[in-house]
């Protein structure tokens, strides 16, 4: 199981040959003609903590960290992929360190910062709500109202398969670390807009429907 060290995190990545999990059928079929990394952000899973950390500016740790591990394994820059907050993460480190990223694509970022104000406001007491719900009721009750509002469908299926407390110690952890740490904080990130236009040759922002 391979580690990249890094200032803040020992971080635990995996190179595909075929393998995955919530993507496995993508990494399958993208290990054809790529390697596919794929890698646990600090506080999920197998990415250990290193000394303090800066939770205030966490998704800019997170772009480093994801810069960090793409120089880490290769010496040219990476086409990246990111669903959620994973693409959040993505877009912010195209914003970071656009000599990293060949090119990016961006699977439904739940931006709400970038909406115009009357959504912006409706999806902040959303998340809000959410969030009070999953501090008063647990991870459960929160994961089906936010897979209601914001995933119809087969997709709300799978994240509240994939964010299961009731499979294991390690989604549980995961889940409430999310919920804590991101659920709020990355869904209201002031992306750099600008800067995301400097670079739009190379990000492919990107929604999915069932057919």
């Amino acid at each position: 199981m391979p580690f990249i060290d890094l200032p803040n995190a020992k971080l635990h990545y995996e190179i595909f040959d075929g393998r995955g999990a919530v993507f496995h059928d993508v990494a399958k079929h993208l290990s054809r003609s790529f390697t596919v990394v794929c890698y646990d952000r600090w506080g999920y899973s197998q990415s250990q903590h290193v000394g303090a950390q800066d939770f205030k500016n966490r998704l800019s740790v997170d772009a480093d960290d994801a810069s960090a591990l793409i120089t880490h394994l290769s010496t040219e820059p990476a086409a990246v992929f990111g669903t959620s907050s994973g693409a959040i993460v993505a877009t912010q480190l195209l914003i970071q360190h656009p000599d990293r990223v060949r090119t990016l694509v961006a699977h439904e970022p739940p931006a709400f910062a970038l909406l115009p104000e009357q959504f912006r406001t409706q999806a902040a007491g959303l998340v809000e709500h959410i969030y009070n719900l999953y501090r008063e009721q647990g991870v459960q009750a929160a994961m089906e109202v936010f897979s209601g509002g914001l995933s119809a469908g087969d997709d709300g299926a799978r994240m509240r398969f994939c964010m299961d407390p009731t499979r294991g110690d390690e989604i549980r952890a995961n889940s409430m670390f999310w919920f804590e740490f991101e659920l709020r904080q990355y869904t209201s990130a002031a992306l750099d807009v600008e800067r995301i236009a400097a670079e739009k040759a190379k990000y492919i922002p990107v929604a999915g429907r069932n057919l």
